[in-house]
């Protein structure tokens, strides 16, 4: 079996940190972007409208990208399942009052299609190194493969899509 040298493991580890310390610094201009305020006991019982769903999957991205440092990918799956439903949502009806023409339509649908794929990728990467991380290994000591890479990398993309889309389609404070 080919055994990666230490400079290729060292560089796909540093791409990947990289790739979350860059969606680390979108989520904290999406935090600065973002209003303040709750919703209602008698919202929550309502359709979500897309911008709570939004604010929703902000949270969601949040809590992704701390398992992801602290390699917690147990609980991850649920919260993927969030970010897939609600991708599938965006596509299956875009906005009208922000896509009013086909060429918009395209770039949002396109928008809304990677959301979802890096999320299903993620998922299925994120439930492959929670087995791997539930077989034995010494004490304190995670294996070092190249499927971290791949998670922070859907990560990064998932959330570069997010701030790509809504600077196209929101260019006024949320």
């Amino acid at each position: 079996m080919f055994a990666p040298a230490r400079w290729m493991i060292a560089l796909a580890m540093a791409f990947g940190m990289a790739v979350l310390a860059l969606a680390a610094l979108a989520l904290a201009a999406l935090v600065l972007a973002m209003p303040a305020g709750t919703a209602a006991a008698a919202d929550e019982a309502a359709p979500k409208s897309m911008q709570q769903a939004m604010g929703e999957n902000f949270q969601i991205v949040t809590r992704l990208l701390t398992d992801l440092i602290a390699a917690r990918y147990d609980g991850m799956t649920e919260d993927l399942d969030l970010v897939i439903a609600h991708a599938e949502q965006l596509t299956a009806s875009p906005p009208a009052d922000l896509v009013k023409s086909a060429d918009d339509r395209d770039k949002f649908l396109a928008y809304a299609t990677n959301l979802r794929t890096n999320a299903t990728q993620l998922k299925a990467v994120v439930e492959e190194l929670s087995k791997r991380d539930r077989q034995a290994s010494p004490e304190g000591v995670l294996s070092v493969d190249y499927l971290r890479v791949a998670a922070s990398a859907h990560y990064g993309n998932m959330v570069t899509g997010c701030v790509l889309c809504h600077n196209q389609f929101r260019r006024r404070a949320l």
